[in-house]
């Protein structure tokens, strides 16, 4: 699935997919870095992934299986949270089993929506980076993209009011820079996220950027 995405950015993708290989084999942070660099959506992973020519999976990957099915609730995202936030897999399931802590949350300045803050790796310096959670009949205000952001959602439903799309746990959202839309949560749990936003957001005009304290 491409989410407001320009096809020609998987092809070039597509065509880089033996250097992935190598990079990803060589255990290289290039391999993120290549990614991001290229725009890619990571629900197209997949398509690069069948690109790869047989290459031979890692080593550790039994071991990787085993634990994303051992361990919390939210263990499946281990690997998506941990690409997005340029972070090793322990990291990223730590962050994942602080979600169910009610200390991890801060309240933001919009109403229904608590933030819990969190640090990625040098690939996401200059992203805005942590879980969004959104009560019941609550949702996020029409706001615009500065650069590019990918959204993980791990619990409930995202709905989309501008393009009219709900996306359920382990979809991944990606907005070009300078689009924007509003969103709501869909009828089931409270909706919890991953938001990556390079560079920030602007909200009824309010640019709020990587650090930025009123977030």
């Amino acid at each position: 699935m491409t989410t407001g995405h320009d096809r020609s950015v998987l092809a070039k993708a597509l065509a880089r997919a033996k250097e992935f290989a190598r990079l990803r084999d060589a255990g290289s942070d290039d391999f993120t870095k290549a990614l991001m660099e290229e725009g890619v959506d990571v629900n197209d992973l997949g398509e690069i992934a069948g690109a790869l020519e047989a290459v031979a999976p890692p080593a550790d990957l039994k071991g990787r299986l085993f634990a994303s099915t051992s361990g919390g609730r939210l263990a499946r995202f281990t690997e998506q949270v941990a690409l997005l936030l340029d972070l090793d897999e322990a990291s990223a399931g730590d962050l994942l089993e602080r979600i169910d802590d009610a200390s991890s949350w801060s309240p933001s300045p919009l109403p229904m929506v608590e933030l819990f803050h969190l640090e990625g790796g040098s690939v996401v310096d200059n992203a805005i980076t942590g879980f969004v959670r959104i009560d019941r009949d609550g949702g996020f205000p029409h706001h615009e993209h500065i650069g590019h952001e990918y959204a993980l959602v791990v619990q409930g439903g995202m709905h989309d009011v501008t393009a009219n799309r709900t996306y359920r746990p382990g979809d991944v959202v990606h907005m070009a820079p300078g689009t924007g839309h509003e969103l709501t949560v869909a009828p089931g749990p409270r909706l919890i996220y991953l938001t990556v936003a390079f560079e920030g957001v602007s909200i009824a005009g309010m640019v709020i950027g990587p650090n930025d304290a009123a977030m």
